[in-house]
This record gives structure tokens, sequence and C-alpha cells, in this order.
């Protein structure tokens, strides 16, 4: 009995740790959704107008119909730019997924400016039907940036010389191990059947 008594405080404890555990995560969850529900409502004020968007690269992946490139701490500005000088409102976006034509100029860990359309991440519209906004929410990226134009930022403390930012050997790291799965993913479509490209490709 004596035994049984001892082990009841540490069940009670471990339960509670479950529960604390669960319950935090619940919170971060809500949290994260609330950030990106308020951060689509800035985007979706900017709905048919051209826009300017500057962030840190963070990923660059080929997609079917173009370039995605991953891009962090963003800001989003309306109006024209006259020189440097930007106007009107601008506003903090945490990620955006930027779809353009090619990339053959950017790297990972550059600041770039961009502009086109930016819209919120469609949800679909039949039962059953693949429901990006929901990926794009668990991704935590808030957008879709449509570039027509975009451009590195250099030259001043202000906007971070590429390759400047911290943790700069960080992002050259990754920038060599994205060019390596680059090479490896040429050599793959000249020897691999087509049917067997697109499951090599999703394992490399």
């Amino acid at each position: 009995r004596g035994g049984d008594r001892r082990r009841w405080p540490a069940l009670f404890g471990v339960i509670f740790l479950i529960g604390f555990g669960l319950a935090v995560g619940a919170f971060r969850m809500e949290y994260e959704e609330w950030i990106v529900r308020r951060e689509q409502e800035v985007i979706g004020a900017t709905e048919g107008k051209d826009v300017w968007v500057s962030g840190l690269v963070t990923e660059i992946k080929n997609v079917e119909y173009g370039v995605r490139v991953r891009l962090h701490d963003c800001e989003l500005f309306e109006g024209d730019i006259d020189g440097r000088s930007l106007s009107l409102k601008e506003q903090k976006i945490r990620n955006l997924y930027v779809y353009t034509d090619s990339a053959e100029a950017l790297y990972l860990g550059m600041q770039i400016m961009g502009k086109g359309i930016c819209e919120i991440p469609d949800q679909g519209r039949n039962p059953g039907e693949f429901n990006y906004r929901m990926y794009c929410q668990a991704k935590k990226i808030s957008g879709i940036f449509r570039a027509e134009h975009l451009e590195v930022l250099t030259g001043t403390d202000e906007t971070k010389t590429a390759f400047t930012h911290l943790n700069h050997r960080y992002w050259q790291v990754r920038e060599s191990i994205r060019k390596f799965g680059l090479l490896l993913e040429r050599k793959l479509e000249r020897i691999s059947e087509p049917e067997d490209l697109g499951v090599l490709k999703a394992v490399l």
C-alpha cells in the first residue's frame, strides 16, 4: 500500500505535464492561426492593386509553373516608388510564397524586393479538393505574391547587402546544399524514366 501511495503523486505529475503540454500546443496553434488571419486581412486589403514586397529569401524551389521563393520577415508597401523612396503605408508579413518565372540571380540569404500582386491562398471550392490555404497555413505562409519584377537590395545598411545578413555563413552553407541538390536533380532527369522521376525528386 505504501508503494501505491508513492506512485500516485508521480502518476498525477505525468498526467499534469501531458495536459499542460497539450494546452500549450493548442494555445500556440490558435495563436499562429490568429497571426495568419490578421496578416491575410492586410493582404486582402491590397486585392487588385500593384504592391511592393521586400524580405529575406529562405527557400528557392522549382515548381511546374516556374519558381517558388519563400520570403521571411516581409514588408508590404502600397503605392509607387520614386527612386528608392516608398510611399503610402507599410505592413509587416512574416512569410510569403513568391511565384516568378525565373530566380537564377537569387540565392538563399539575400534581401530582395519585388513588384506584383499579393493575394490570399485559394482554399478550394469543391469537396475533397486540395486546400492550398490550409497547406500554406501549416507552413506559416500568410499569402501568395505573384511577382512581375524582382531585384536584389544592395548597397546600404538599411537594405542589408546580399550575404551580409546575420548568420550569413549559415546561408552560404544552405545555398551550397541547394545547388548540390539541383545538380542531382539534373542528373536524375537524364538517367531516370519519366514515371519514376517525380518520386525520385520527392525523395531528394
